[in-house]
């Protein structure tokens, strides 16, 4: 798979082989593999102590997170059989919070953020390898989309 940014703003994936639609589909079971309610957590540490944290806020952000979700399901779907789909400002939207939920989903559930060298990459167990990995794709993609499409 490659990414890299069009004149008129958007950001270009060219699909190189079918594993490529694998990667992008694990954006959404990573999104939903971590409990939402720790996501919500996540997010909350300052704001839960209000009253309308649980009566407005957790709501509000729980359907907002189900829509980037769906919204980025639905674009994968829509794209499947193209070789070459585009990213454009109003796209960048869902697939950054996608993008988001993903990796802190994985951060939840594997604890990788503090990984840093090589080495410490090669010891991982396989699937704590991927999650790390996965991870630092969806970090990259969300910086390409940061720096070319949301700036």
């Amino acid at each position: 798979m490659k990414a890299a940014p069009t004149i008129d703003g958007r950001l270009q994936i060219i699909i190189e082989e079918d594993q490529d639609w694998l990667a992008l589909d694990l954006i959404i079971h990573d999104s939903v593999t971590g409990n939402r309610e720790d996501l919500c957590e996540h997010l909350s540490s300052e704001l839960k102590e209000r009253q309308d944290w649980e009566d407005y806020i957790r709501p509000d952000l729980e359907t907002h997170f189900s829509s980037q979700i769906k919204q980025l399901k639905k674009f994968l779907d829509e794209s499947r059989d193209q070789k070459t789909f585009y990213i454009d400002r109003q796209g960048a939207e869902y697939w950054y919070g996608a993008l988001n939920q993903s990796r802190l989903s994985l951060e939840t559930k594997y604890q990788t953020s503090h990984i840093e060298s090589l080495d410490e990459i090669n010891e991982l167990e396989l699937e704590m390898r991927s999650a790390f990995l996965r991870s630092q794709f969806y970090s990259n993609l969300q910086g390409l989309l940061l720096e070319y499409i949301m700036a």
